[in-house]
């Protein structure tokens, strides 16, 4: 019991997290709680969204089958499930938030299985920016109970404490420890332009979140620096003219070129054209590894708030390896076209995930590199879209 109370409680952050990512308060009411039972008649084990199919009789002795929208692949692997938790038939009793339409779609907030133990529970921790640093511990560790907890706490301390490192190696995978999609900072006002070019933005939470039109809804990428600023782990490769960034989510491979290249500017630049993660050189300036990053696509937000970019704006990152296990991130936009001032950031801070953390269905390390968190359209626009966002949403009146 203690292994599934630490599971869930990591599960139900990160949980918190995905569903953000999508907004829930337009598609469920989440002040209404109903408790389903039924047998388990389908699981769709995919990305982003995980979805539990389960026949339930109504009051009248009709089967009706419900859609229970859960966490995706990438969360619910790394908290010990996999595609084979669940068997099909298998008697449930789920707790929910029913569609705000009232149809037979819902999100879980918590399944029990027969013998009363609860599993991919999202029933606490309920400001996932408040838990995230517990999470980055318990991800590291997976404890099988409080005492290998309590044992990888001080492992993982002691790391932090003793460990030689070298300042200029960022190799391994990390993830932040606050989930914050933006900059860190508020944003200087827009100008006229810049006004212009957020028009039409729905933002990511806004009503409640399902109604907004983030171009990630139909699995566009979510392009720099937003995908920067994501929830999920990232890994870091070095090479000898090249530093790799590997996010889990989109599964997306950024090249920061460390071979002495310029950064492209007039003509070269207008050749190259927009990108959604944009063209990126970086450089050592001591210990900090500063990258420069332009020619950014003007369709990709700059964060859940819809805030835009300019295709000539520049983009500044500051990486400090300040520990064995700690990275520290300060960004900077220089956009004088949609921004009346420069757009200086907050200090994010990266912790390592140890290697040997978490084993993915019997392979050693984090997924053995970095799981496939892919918004694959027949997924997501066909399946949880059409099956749950849009349907799901309570009607005008």
């Amino acid at each position: 019991m203690r292994r599934i109370s630490i599971l869930l409680f990591v599960l139900s952050v990160v949980a918190s997290t995905l569903y953000a990512h999508h907004g829930r308060g337009a598609t469920y009411d989440m002040k209404k709680r109903i408790t389903l039972k039924g047998t388990v008649a389908r699981v769709d084990w995919r990305n982003p969204h995980v979805v539990i199919w389960m026949d339930v009789k109504d009051e009248t002795g009709k089967v009706v089958t419900w859609g229970f929208e859960n966490a995706g692949v990438s969360q619910l692997a790394q908290e010990g499930y996999n595609r084979n938790t669940l068997k099909l038939g298998q008697e449930v009793t789920a707790v929910v938030n029913p569609a705000a339409n009232g149809g037979p779609t819902a999100i879980v907030v918590k399944v029990i299985l027969a013998d009363g133990s609860e599993i991919m529970s999202r029933d606490r921790g309920q400001n996932p920016v408040d838990y995230l640093p517990m999470v980055i511990i318990l991800f590291a560790g997976i404890a099988n109970g409080q005492d290998e907890k309590d044992k990888f706490k001080a492992r993982y301390e002691s790391a932090s404490e003793n460990n030689v490192f070298d300042p200029h190696d960022f190799a391994g995978i990390w993830m932040m420890t606050r989930v914050d999609h933006s900059l860190g900072a508020p944003a200087p006002p827009l100008t006229p332009a810049g006004v212009a070019a957020m028009a039409g933005r729905v933002a990511d939470r806004a009503a409640g979140g399902a109604v907004g039109n983030a171009p990630w809804y139909t699995c566009n990428p979510m392009g720099f620096p937003r995908l920067n600023n994501d929830d999920e782990p990232m890994e870091f490769i070095m090479t000898k003219d090249k530093i790799l960034q590997v996010f889990q989510w989109e599964h997306r491979i950024r090249y920061l070129w460390t071979d002495g290249r310029e950064l492209p500017s007039g003509q070269n630049l207008e050749n190259l054209g927009p990108a959604w993660y944009g063209h990126s050189v970086a450089k050592w300036e001591g210990n900090t590894l500063v990258v420069n990053t332009v020619g950014l696509d003007e369709r990709a937000w700059l964060d859940n708030a819809g805030l835009p970019k300019s295709f000539h704006a520049r983009i500044e990152e500051r990486y400090t390896r300040t520990a064995y296990n700690t990275i520290e991130l300060q960004m900077t936009l220089y956009d004088p076209e949609y921004y009346t001032a420069t757009y200086v950031g907050g200090k994010k801070t990266y912790k390592k995930v140890p290697d040997d953390a978490i084993t993915y269905f019997g392979w050693k390390g984090l997924f053995a590199g970095i799981s496939e968190g892919i918004c694959a359209p027949m997924n997501e626009v066909e399946g949880y879209n059409k099956g749950f966002r849009d349907p799901g949403q309570a009607k005008p009146k």
